[in-house]
């Protein structure tokens, strides 16, 4: 049946499938002239390729001219999300080797975070034009997140968008599907792979004579690039609230100041060459929990960095650091981690951060503790399976942080490195990432509210992921997506649990009493019911980040 003809919803019989296919080809194809104009010359009109059609998972698609489903697929989105089942990007771009469906697309773009983007590569013109007429993908052709380098010489088109777009980073991965012919596979991953390794040194070479090129800056106003990623990350949007606090305060009358933001969330500025050309232009590099070391060889020596540190671990090292490097710390109490690792005091200000707006402090209408923090179910990754050490790791430390989240002790890495050493597995190779995000934070964050709640505590789960893990649907509030989702929060709780496994001061935006890690049971259920008391007092702000604090950094 998988190539039976279509029912009656057909274009013939049901004009909706043609007008839909028109509306998407028209949408793409605006998008494209502003991001990849040759593709969008390359792919004027739709051809008579076949009849606009539901496929029979309801998706648009095409019945061809030979009979059959478009590529022989009567279920696209079905297909494409068994095919793509464990895909996981860890790079800001990727690869897709020959894609044919539209769905393979979609799918693959719902598995991506919103800074991640996806380069279509190999497909012919007439299953790319089948594919804009299928889907609508404006939105992510818009946003910078969908590109291509179609057609025979595919790979001309991708090294003219890698030249074009330096900004672009380098696909760290490649996407292939398992229907894709093995040969095929190779042919294309040795292509693209010298693409790769041209524009690397090409990129490479710019840096050099940009960095070469760059003298300081001097008068005023004092410019500062600060690192801004535009999405929102729940606990972990400290540099959207640097850039906003920052260009707010230069704003005001007198401040001799100008911000620059520079979006790294934008997959087309997140490569090395797309800051270095923002920097260079300015006074001074600020970012929020990143230094020059996480982007070694990118910024020149002499152009100061200064980071807002927003947690304790880890500080950046001074040695690593250059000369006019400094640091704004969001807690005093940090300053001697901040003097171990090498800093002058006259190289470190203090700054927290600042109050969520509408400070009001109005009780809740009843009592309420909240979670808040994004969560996963805990799945093992189909690639640990191919190394049996990690996968016996993986599996005891989800039994232990199960049945005890506090022998995490002082925080998730130290306690990686301490099972790893027990396990006999050794640091050369080893992928800590997934361990730390999938298993370690997931797992201890799960505990502690399983504890909260077998207590009997009136516990409500904010953020997204909880649904989806048995036994907290009941109690899960669904996903935060910005900053007002935040002051909603203040409105509704009595007191905040502390379920980072490590210091979180955003936690204290919220104004309300943070129930701090314990090391036991006992004292984290006593502390949160000493909380719904109102038997604890919300922690007082520190002084708030301040734009004069910064240019005095960057002034000595």
């Amino acid at each position: 049946m998988l190539n039976a003809p279509p029912d009656n919803r057909s274009s013939q019989s049901n004009p909706t499938a043609a007008s839909a296919t028109e509306r998407n080809f028209a949408a793409n194809l605006a998008a494209l002239a502003h991001t990849q104009p040759r593709i969008c010359e390359a792919l004027t009109t739709i051809g008579p390729a076949g009849q606009p059609t539901y496929a029979r998972d309801g998706s648009l698609t095409l019945f061809g001219l030979d009979g059959k489903w478009w590529r022989n697929c009567s279920v696209p989105v079905a297909a494409a999300e068994a095919m793509l089942a464990s895909l996981d990007v860890n790079g800001r771009v990727a690869c897709f080797l020959a894609p044919t469906l539209a769905a393979h697309l979609r799918v693959a773009l719902a598995k991506l975070r919103p800074d991640q983007a996806i380069i279509g590569a190999g497909s012919d013109a007439a299953d790319v034009t089948v594919m804009l007429a299928s889907e609508d993908f404006s939105a992510d052709i818009a946003a910078r997140r969908l590109w291509f380098a179609i057609g025979e010489d595919w790979p001309s088109e991708l090294r003219a968008l890698l030249q074009e777009r330096p900004g672009l980073a380098m696909p760290a991965q490649f996407v292939r599907l398992p229907v894709t012919h093995a040969e095929t596979v190779e042919q294309m991953v040795a292509a693209a792979g010298r693409i790769f390794s041209e524009a690397s040194a090409s990129r490479s070479e710019a840096i050099a004579q940009l960095r070469a090129r760059w003298q300081p800056k001097m008068g005023t106003p004092t410019r500062l690039c600060v690192i801004a990623p535009s999405h929102f990350r729940l606990w972990d949007d400290a540099g959207s609230v640097l850039a906003e606090t920052l260009t707010g305060q230069a704003g005001q009358p007198g401040s001799a100041a100008e911000v620059i933001a520079f979006d790294s969330d934008d997959p087309a500025h997140s490569s090395g060459v797309a800051l270095l050309r923002a920097a260079v232009d300015c006074h001074a590099v600020v970012a929020a929990d990143m230094s020059r070391a996480d982007l070694a060889g990118i910024i020149p020596a002499d152009l100061p960095w200064v980071t807002w540190v927003t947690r304790p671990v880890p500080i950046p090292v001074a040695a690593f650091a250059g000369t006019r490097d400094a640091l704004v710390l969001a807690d005093e109490a940090w300053w001697r981690i901040a003097e171990g690792a090498g800093w002058a005091r006259d190289r470190v200000a203090f700054g927290g951060w600042p109050r969520l707006e509408d400070d009001a402090q109005a009780s809740p209408p009843s009592s309420l503790l909240a979670v808040v923090s994004d969560t996963r179910p805990v799945v093992m990754p189909e690639a640990l399976t191919e190394f049996s050490s990690h996968a016996m790791l993986w599996g005891h430390i989800a039994a232990e942080l199960s049945a005890d989240p506090f022998a995490i002790g002082a925080g998730p890495a130290e306690y990686l490195q301490r099972r790893m050493k027990q396990a006999g597995v050794a640091a050369e190779g080893f992928d800590a990432a997934p361990f730390l995000e999938r298993l370690i934070l997931p797992a201890y964050e799960q505990a502690v509210a399983r504890l909260l709640l077998r207590a009997g505590l009136p516990v409500r789960l904010y953020g997204a992921g909880w649904d989806a893990v048995e036994g907290f649907a009941p109690h899960a509030a669904g996903a935060l997506t910005s900053r007002a989702d935040l002051l909603r929060i203040r409105a509704d709780v009595t007191a905040v649990v502390d379920c980072s496994a490590g210091s979180c001061q955003a936690l204290h935006r919220l104004g309300r009493p943070v129930v701090p890690r314990a090391t036991d049971p006992r004292r984290l259920v006593a502390a949160a019911k000493q909380a719904l008391s109102q038997g604890l007092s919300a922690k007082p702000p520190a002084a708030p980040l301040a734009l004069r604090d910064v240019l005095a950094l960057v002034r000595r």
